[in-house]
């Protein structure tokens, strides 16, 4: 024992507005030592910015990074951190991003994306909603193509262009 004091727990305000209660559940789950404090609304989020040290979020407006003084370090939610720094500018704070997280979900999303558009799956679905079966001569304009044998370039090989060519 050092006779030293612990360090001051540090303060983390968690801003999304549908998955905050639920990301602060999973930080406490892997014994983050912080408080974590979840703010789903613009109204909560104001009440708690004063007190900290911290923000894991998503994008909210430009004004209330005056409320938060405390303020020094965002861990964006998302992987890029372009919406952070659309007018008025980026916040006063490094800006860190996530990786290791949504990476398959996004190579997923490419891969349903893909068979949406090969399969003309828009199409048939709109044929579906409508209650009307495409007829055998309709078939023929309908252009479908499986996935098997084609060629995909993944521009660039971060964290999620490795996850789509792994998949892919």
């Amino acid at each position: 024992m050092s006779g030293q004091p612990p360090p001051p727990r540090l303060t983390g305000v968690v801003y999304e507005p549908a998955q905050a209660d639920e990301i602060v559940a999973q930080l406490q789950a892997r014994q983050v030592s912080a408080k974590f404090v979840p703010c789903t609304c613009e109204r909560s989020l104001e009440a708690v910015l004063g007190e900290a040290d911290f923000l894991v979020a998503t994008p909210f407006p430009a004004a209330l990074f005056r409320a938060a003084p405390r303020v020094r370090w965002l861990q964006s939610l998302s992987a890029g951190v372009e919406a952070w720094l659309a007018p008025p500018g980026p916040p006063p704070w490094p800006i860190t991003r996530m990786t290791g997280l949504y990476e398959h979900y996004i190579a997923e999303y490419v891969f349903a994306h893909l068979l949406y558009r090969n399969q003309e799956l828009g199409t048939l679905r709109n044929a579906q909603s409508r209650h009307r079966w495409i007829q055998r001569d309709e078939w023929m304009t309908i252009r479908t193509r499986s996935l098997r044998g084609q060629v995909m370039g993944v521009a660039g090989l971060g964290c999620i262009g490795r996850q789509v060519a792994s998949v892919g």
